[in-house]
């Protein structure tokens, strides 16, 4: 097929192949294909906001934790790239091709990452330190680093975490045996 014009929207990039290997990748702006090129896939490069319940979780002190929140995440390309006002970097192109090479739902691995930290992290505390009114603030900023430093070898940069409300519950005393 003969070359044609791609316009590639800001907050996009597209993958171009031809046959099976990837040839290109395009950032926004407007293109001529080559000699029997395709776009293989596009890409939204737009930040993702998930909102969401963490479950039950138990703390240090075996009390239990309900938490719901909030997730901030974009593939990591760079924000003038994203908007078309500078080429797409080496480092950029990378973050385009783990995100395209994944295999799951990325919605799905970020919220299942965060999840994951939000678990781990939670059980590090105890039930009074979820209380204090700085431990949502503190608790966000550590689970977002940590969910981005898993998250960024898929190409996704998990830019904010953000509990918005803890519950907290002492956990049911055990009955001795025996009692009714």
């Amino acid at each position: 097929s003969k070359p044609h014009r791609i316009v590639v929207s800001p907050y996009n990039a597209v993958i171009m192949q031809r046959g099976p290997s990837r040839t290109r990748i395009l950032g926004p702006d407007d293109f001529m294909s080559q000699d029997s090129e395709t776009v293989k896939i596009a890409l939204d490069l737009r930040q993702k906001h998930i909102s969401r319940s963490f479950n039950v979780f138990e703390t240090l002190d075996r009390g239990l934790a309900d938490i719901y929140g909030t997730i901030d995440y974009a593939i990591d390309v760079s924000e003038a790239a994203k908007q078309g006002r500078a080429p797409l970097t080496v480092s950029d192109m990378r973050a385009i091709v783990q995100v395209a090479d994944y295999s799951g739902d990325v919605e799905q691995m970020v919220s299942d990452e965060v999840s994951r930290q939000v678990r781990k992290v939670v059980k590090s505390v105890t039930a009074a330190y979820l209380d204090r009114p700085e431990a949502a603030d503190h608790l966000g900023h550590q689970i977002q680093r940590l969910a981005d430093e898993t998250t960024h070898k898929h190409g996704v940069r998990v830019s904010d975490v953000c509990l918005q409300h803890i519950q907290v519950r002492p956990q049911e005393a055990e009955q001795p045996e025996g009692a009714v």
